[in-house]
């Protein structure tokens, strides 16, 4: 298996982080890759805190399938096409490369993924429109929003960066903005995937192991 080969589903969307029905796996953090070596590698994960890790060349595909939230299911066919170790996904959970997140509702998806928060790949923008209020996330800090989210989301982006994980976001947002927790959990993740998958933002870890 090289970098330039196609498994099943790498073409495919994101798995819904609600709603999926079965577990969904996914990096964590954001897999960079420069055109020369730093510290022996042309490939890190971006885990969290400014914090990169190495990555052998091998692993390269297998970061960048899961890069992009993978249900269950479709995670089993690719790592039978790349006849991986079955128990890889387990071990890439317990060595905290992978994230596995609960699906069965809003609140148990925003649980699964304590210690973890997300972050914006990309600038914000604010665009005021009479009363209303919108914020989006752009590829430049003057250029047009490219997707609208929820207010939300928006918090748990950029209000009090590094300070809470998700599941402490949204019992912050749920006691500011009276709502329920299951409901600001919905309204976090509910569009987090499609963003992840347009490396708009990324979940990394709220505290790094030097």
């Amino acid at each position: 298996m090289t970098v330039e080969d196609k498994g099943p589903h790498d073409d495919a969307h994101a798995a819904w982080l609600i709603d999926a029905g079965e577990p969904v796996y996914m990096l964590i953090g954001s897999l960079l890759t420069t055109e020369l070596p730093v510290n022996g590698s042309k490939h890190h994960v971006l885990v969290g805190q400014g914090m990169t890790h190495p990555v052998q060349e091998h692993l390269v595909p297998l970061l960048e399938f899961f890069a992009v939230p993978r249900a269950l299911s479709e995670a089993r066919d690719w790592l039978a096409w790349a006849e991986a170790p079955a128990d890889l996904l387990e071990v890439f959970v317990e060595r905290g490369i992978f994230a596995r997140v609960d699906t069965t509702s809003p609140l148990s998806a925003a649980e699964s993924l304590a210690e973890l928060r997300v972050a914006p790949e990309c600038f914000a923008v604010e665009e005021g429109a009479g009363t209303d209020r919108y914020v989006g996330i752009s590829s430049s800090p003057d250029g047009a929003p490219e997707n609208f989210i929820s207010p939300e989301l928006a918090q748990a982006l950029w209000a009090d960066l590094g300070s809470g994980d998700i599941p402490s976001t949204v019992q912050r947002v749920a006691a500011d903005s009276g709502q329920s927790q299951e409901v600001v959990a919905r309204k976090i993740l509910a569009s987090a995937a499609e963003l992840i998958e347009q490396k708009l933002i990324r979940v990394e870890w709220v505290t790094v192991d030097e």
